[in-house]
């Protein structure tokens, strides 16, 4: 989610800003919204493309003039690039000399001083991480052998166009973990798909989403020890907005405790009446939306 930020005039008479065509100036400036209070934001030109350009039609081309445009950024000292776990990221150079915040949160993308040391240089156009990911005509012969070993159910333009699904996907995987036969095909169109996106793009690290779950799963009240005795432990209920992913992660770090029991015990932890404590819920209809 975009934040308000300052912007001097003196932007304009910068002569590396000055250079930057359309697109690249309109991506540097969302920049600013999308970064973290550190000067912080994703890296991967499908999710920039998604989240600057959403009223276009996220194309293969579009992604790559974003990846251009992000490289002229990086070359002109604008901005830097960095890798942690893997995931790509940017960082706004002197953001600290342009942006005052007073009270800074958490940080949203992991800091560049937790990088790889080789990440910070500038990567080449043609690096083979880009050509992986939208492989020209010449490179698809070569990557073929490749492709066939991975088992995507989307092209790799849907895929960048749908957020990251790599890390959509990374965190169905650890929400398994909870509930092994849960959800074994997840698609885009699902409830759970669409939570897991959109608290992405607001700039919360697959980290931070599989914390919340595991902060879920160590929650009383989720777990069945409430006046219905029944289990609230739906990914999209986990992942619905920030307050539900924050607060789970708190409960992470410190699990609340159980309610004092009473009556004859059926709404102790995990349990509810006529249910087997290796029932877990999966995704279906059965578990609530709403928290009573």
């Amino acid at each position: 989610m975009g934040r308000i930020r300052s912007i001097k005039p003196d932007l304009l008479e910068d002569e590396k800003a000055g250079r930057f065509d359309d697109l690249t100036w309109r991506l540097f400036v969302s920049m600013f919204l999308l970064a973290d209070d550190y000067g912080n934001l994703r890296g991967d030109p499908g999710w920039l493309a998604c989240q600057v350009f959403w009223s276009r039609e996220i194309s293969e081309g579009l992604v790559k003039s974003v990846a251009k445009a992000t490289k002229t950024m990086i070359e002109s000292g604008m901005a830097r690039r960095y890798t942690v776990r893997g995931q790509t990221y940017l960082t706004l150079v002197n953001w600290q000399k342009h942006q005052k915040v007073d009270h800074p949160g958490k940080p949203h993308v992991p800091l560049e001083s937790e990088a790889q040391p080789e990440s910070l240089a500038i990567p080449r156009e043609n690096s083979r991480d880009f050509r992986e990911t939208f492989a020209t005509d010449q490179d698809q012969d070569q990557d073929q052998d490749q492709d066939q070993d991975q088992d995507h159910s989307l092209s790799t333009c849907e895929a960048q166009a749908d957020g990251a699904a790599t890390d959509i996907l990374k965190v169905f995987e650890h929400y398994r973990t909870h509930h092994p036969k849960a959800c074994p095909k997840p698609t885009p169109k699902s409830k759970e798909w669409k939570a897991i996106k959109a608290r992405l793009a607001e700039g919360y690290t697959t980290e931070r989403l599989c914390k919340a779950i595991d902060g879920c799963h160590k929650t009383p009240h989720n777990l069945g020890d409430n006046e219905r005795g029944e289990k609230y432990l739906d990914l999209e209920l986990i992942l619905r907005d920030s307050g539900q992913v924050e607060r789970f992660e708190r409960n992470d770090d410190n699990p609340p405790k159980p309610r004092a029991s009473g009556g004859n015990g059926d709404h102790r932890i995990g349990h509810h009446p006529g249910s087997r404590p290796e029932e877990f819920v999966a995704f279906s209809g059965d578990a609530k939306d709403v928290l009573p």
